[in-house]
């Protein structure tokens, strides 16, 4: 689960992306299949990932109408191909939210007849989901693994992709409802007063990016955006270095969050 500061993306540009979708929802509805997903292919993964909790909700939901749809006439690739597209690039970078589409993904592979594909991608997902998780929400994870594989197991197969997807889903919801900004808070403030730039004529502005995770241990801190000094971007990284560790991470958080920062230093 990715968190950036500032905030996510403005309700103005939700409600555009959401009404995207929604459109290519109207399309499958009167089977433009085809203008449906390059309608919906044209909203990006990065401006998908930054919506607001409550817009991706709403994403999620409106998605997995669409697909709905285009099973309906058994267009299990087109139907596949929406879920895929959401997918991460890199495997290490998925969270709650890939879970989830995984096993959809597995549900699909399944009405399609590829059962194999479907128990691979069943087995990822809920594999996912509990490395995900993070500590609070861990032993909900573990049952369903277990009560995943049990169904499938006794040749209930349909229900135990069921299960997954709705342990992927509580997860998720769970983790939504984690409200980060007191711990944000004290995040900005803690390396702020860590922020030591040498003094400049003109004024910097610093970007970086980071992992927190459950402990308030700090991974792949690396510059985004330099100050276009290297003495600022080294002091940038010197004050999340100094900061750490953070406070563990709220209670029902996901094992780790990415943190994008910016850090200015102004010249008046």
């Amino acid at each position: 689960m990715a968190f950036s500061v500032p905030s996510a993306l403005a309700d103005e540009e939700s409600r555009e992306i959401f009404a995207t979708i929604s459109r290519a929802k109207d399309m499958a509805h009167e089977e433009n299949f085809k203008g449906a997903e390059q309608t919906f292919n044209s909203i990006g993964q990065k401006r998908a990932d930054d919506l607001s909790i409550e817009y991706k909700q709403k994403f999620r939901d409106k998605l997995d109408e669409l697909a709905g749809l285009f099973l309906k006439k058994k267009l299990f690739t087109e139907a596949l191909s929406l879920y895929k597209s959401r997918l991460e690039e890199k495997k290490e970078d998925y969270t709650s939210d890939e879970a989830r589409f995984l096993a959809n993904i597995a549900l699909i592979n399944f009405e399609a007849g590829k059962e194999a594909e479907a128990e691979s991608a069943n087995n990822e997902a809920i594999k996912l989901a509990q490395k995900e998780s993070g500590p609070d929400n861990l032993p909900r994870a573990k049952e369903g693994k277990e009560r995943s594989a049990k169904l499938w197991s006794e040749g209930h197969k349909l229900e135990a992709l069921k299960e997954t997807l709705a342990v992927c889903e509580s997860i998720l919801r769970q983790q939504e409802k984690v409200n980060f900004s007191p711990y944000m808070t004290s995040v900005q403030k803690t390396i702020r007063s860590n922020w030591n730039p040498p003094k400049s004529e003109s004024s910097r502005h610093v970007k970086l990016r980071f992992k927190i995770f459950t402990d308030g241990s700090v991974s792949r801190l690396k510059v985004l955006e330099s100050g276009g000094h290297g003495e600022s971007d080294t002091a940038a990284i010197a004050a999340v270095e100094k900061s750490t560790p953070f406070p563990p991470l709220p209670k029902f958080a996901p094992h780790n969050v990415d943190i994008e920062f910016n850090l200015d230093y102004n010249v008046r």
